[in-house]
């Protein structure tokens, strides 16, 4: 069994609470999107806190599993951090395994990815203690809704996804988007991939049938939307993601949610189990409500088969509130003028239907 951690003596407690060298070893897939944004809620919240924590941030901009080992393995061996975050299924099971195998009883924050972390954390031998903390699922009847709302000609939607990984909710996903077009007469295609950046080639040849193409959420690396927008501004098709800063990639639509207030969470959970002496397993799950919101970049719409009076409508209609997009979208600030913000429906109400 590992070791316990020295961290439940009180005195060892208090002398962390100055310690410049309190380390936190954060492991995600990329420094973008929706694992840039609780980065930078955990740093805006140390920020507030005299900067408890020093912070060791490695990406492995991919979801690769060798990859992610060799950075687990970096963290365990090299740097030894006081507490480690790990953002996404792909880091957290890597980690785990990791932590596992080399006996560290670091105590572990999982973010987004509570299933796998309980999994390992009940499976398997050595397993650190692991606190979780998550998100309400994408409700992808109202991204289809916001998407029917503002391009109401769509004809034919390609829905490419990654098969291999959470396939289970990709497919129900797709599902809901089938059911909601079909009894509107719109044709969804869904295209299961191994990869979808490997796939790239064989999901552009298809946007020459289609008029829409819908991404899904952590799908796809954000950085790697450029490439899809490039194509979809070429044969005027509309892309429409669901990711936070999709649209600062050159996507015409995002539909996400801010996801720094699960920084914040870890933060707190983090001073919990180091000065509280907290054992991580036993903090309970945090999960996160849905506050989604409808993005539009107003500068590309037009090259991606979206119409002005459509989108006229619709911000009208939606309630466009002006906030400083470089607080939201903290990595391509110098897009802020092109995009604008959308109001997302209280989530016991449905999004505002467009006649």
């Amino acid at each position: 069994m590992p070791q316990q951690s020295a961290k439940n003596n009180p005195d060892k407690r208090y002398l962390k609470m100055y310690d410049t060298e309190l380390i936190v070893g954060i492991l995600q897939p990329t420094p973008y999107g929706v694992s840039g944004e609780i980065v930078q809620g955990f740093l805006d919240a140390d920020g507030k806190s005299r900067k408890q924590f020093k912070p060791y941030i490695s990406s492995s901009f991919s979801l690769s599993a060798p990859r992610m080992r060799v950075l687990a393995h970096e963290l365990v061996r090299d740097i030894k951090p006081d507490i480690v975050v790990t953002i996404g299924s792909a880091a957290t099971d890597a980690y785990l395994k990791v932590a596992a195998e080399q006996e560290c009883a670091t105590p572990v924050i999982s973010i987004i990815s509570a299933g796998i972390a309980k999994n390992l954390a009940h499976n398997l031998e050595n397993c650190p203690s692991v606190a979780a903390i998550e998100f309400e699922p994408n409700n992808m009847l109202h991204a289809s809704r916001y998407l029917h709302a503002i391009k109401p000609h769509v004809k034919k939607i390609l829905v490419p996804y990654s098969s291999g990984r959470l396939s289970i909710k990709a497919e129900n996903d797709v599902d809901i988007i089938k059911n909601y077009f079909s009894r509107r007469g719109i044709t969804v295609t869904a295209m299961p991939t191994k990869s979808m950046v490997e796939s790239y080639h064989d999901i552009c040849a298809q946007l020459d049938q289609h008029d829409t193409l819908m991404l899904l959420e952590c799908d796809l690396p954000v950085e790697r939307h450029r490439a899809f927008a490039h194509e979809c501004s070429k044969k005027d098709v509309t892309l429409f993601s669901c990711a936070i800063d999709a649209p600062f990639f050159g996507s015409s639509l995002g539909y996400a949610m801010n996801c720094k207030p699960l920084g914040t969470m870890a933060f707190a959970y983090a001073k919990r189990i180091i000065f509280e002496g907290f054992a991580a397993g036993n903090l309970p799950l945090h999960t996160e409500k849905d506050k989604r919101t409808l993005y539009v970049n107003t500068h590309i719409a037009p090259s991606q088969g979206l119409r002005h009076e459509d989108i006229t409508r619709v911000l009208s209609l939606l309630q466009v509130q002006e906030v400083d997009q470089a607080e939201i979208l903290l990595h391509r600030p110098e897009y802020a003028k092109d995009s604008q913000p959308i109001l997302h429906a209280p989530p016991s109400q449905k999004p505002p239907q467009l006649r």
